[in-house]
């Protein structure tokens, strides 16, 4: 492999190192990964990604859904190779707590939850690139839930302009998540 290649390479990988190190520590933490393991976890994730997907050149569609799903089956093994040695009932109270930690591994919430951190920071950052007309009547509309009519009263605006800016920030904010948007249904 050239030298540019391998920079190339480097860099990326460096970039999805620090864009989902913190998230997935917080999975590993979640999956009830000991507070000593889980940066040895999420470094033999960003491994397992490296040598399967970067090293390969294999095309990945969502890097974070892969990461996310290396990690979980890491937790997975971990648990087993701690636990293998006892041997309990699911229903005895010994099995319950480590059941409930082998579960919490694979239902998805917690990535969920992440996922949706990041939505509300990226549409975060948005709102608050906007201008300060559209930023003002979406917060208040938006985000402390006023009526147009209180909003408009609270900015000092009449309601049809309230209205306006609020139609115009919204076209706005869809713009700019494009595919990421998802129309919320009318109450």
């Amino acid at each position: 492999m050239d030298r540019e290649r391998e920079y190339e390479i480097n860099q990326m990988f460096r970039m999805i190192y620090e864009k989902y190190q913190a998230p997935l520590r917080t999975i590993a933490k979640r999956c009830g990964v000991a507070y000593d393991d889980i940066d040895d976890i999420v470094q033999e994730t960003f491994a397992a990604y490296y040598q399967t997907y970067v090293m390969t050149g294999a095309e990945v569609k969502s890097e974070k859904a892969v990461l996310v799903k290396i990690l979980k089956r890491k937790c997975i093994d971990l648990y087993r190779k701690n636990y293998h040695y006892v041997r309990t009932e699911l229903e005895s109270e010994e099995g319950r707590v480590p059941t409930e930690l082998l579960y919490k591994c694979i239902e998805g919430d917690v990535a969920d939850t992440i996922i949706d951190r990041e939505r509300y920071r990226e549409i975060r950052r948005i709102i608050d690139e906007m201008k300060p007309e559209w930023r003002d009547v979406i917060y208040y509309c938006c985000i402390l839930d006023y009526s147009s009519a209180e909003a408009s009263a609270k900015l000092g605006i009449s309601g049809t302009a309230c209205r306006s800016r609020l139609m115009r920030a919204r076209i706005y904010l869809r713009k700019q998540l494009g595919l990421d948007y998802v129309a919320q249904p009318a109450e």
